[in-house]
């Protein structure tokens, strides 16, 4: 049985966005638009550790919203500006840059298997973005107002998304049909 993870806390402050996360497997991580770039890390009851890297290059506006894919070496990281960057950690480099969104990405997740990204924005929309091609796949259309959370099944299989207009949304991923149903 996995442990169960909660979320602590979750704050942005001057450009700095912290997350603790409390569970068997902690993972404890900052995130800064300045440089340099700090990661803090600790694993099943060892201490934690710190590591500097160098923040990539490319974003202009304040990171709205972070997520890492199964490998746990890539980020995206989506921009008030609607721009998302994939970023590889252990290189400390942007891999790809998508545009599209006309406002801020609000909430973005990997796919379970890696080569899908989707990001919800305050444009309304819902992108599924190949990872690998560099091209949105398929765009969504059903909230009326900002999108704040969405989020792959562990199957990979659905795709849910909650919004300002008090909505949640689940569908098959795009992958499948493409279409979203009220909840």
């Amino acid at each position: 049985m996995q442990p169960s993870i909660y979320l602590v806390s979750l704050t942005m402050t001057r450009g700095v966005c912290r997350a603790h996360f409390e569970c068997q497997l902690c993972q404890v991580w900052e995130a800064s638009i300045k440089d340099p770039h700090h990661w803090w890390g600790g694993f099943e009851g060892q201490s934690l550790g710190y590591r500097e890297t160098r923040c990539p290059p490319g974003f202009t506006s304040p990171v709205e919203s972070v997520s890492f894919d199964s490998s746990k070496v890539t980020i995206g990281a989506g921009a008030a500006s609607g721009t998302i960057k994939i970023w590889n950690i252990e290189e400390a480099k942007v891999v790809r840059t998508f545009t599209g969104h006309k406002s801020s990405c609000a909430s973005l997740d990997f796919h379970p298997f890696g080569e899908f990204l989707a990001i919800g924005s305050s444009d309304t929309n819902m992108k599924i973005w190949d990872t690998r091609q560099q091209r949105c796949i398929h765009t969504y259309k059903g909230h009326t107002q900002r999108i704040n959370v969405l989020k792959f099944t562990p199957d990979g299989r659905w795709i849910v998304s909650g919004g300002a207009d008090n909505l949640v949304k689940c569908g098959l991923s795009c992958l499948c049909c493409g279409e979203m149903c009220n909840l």
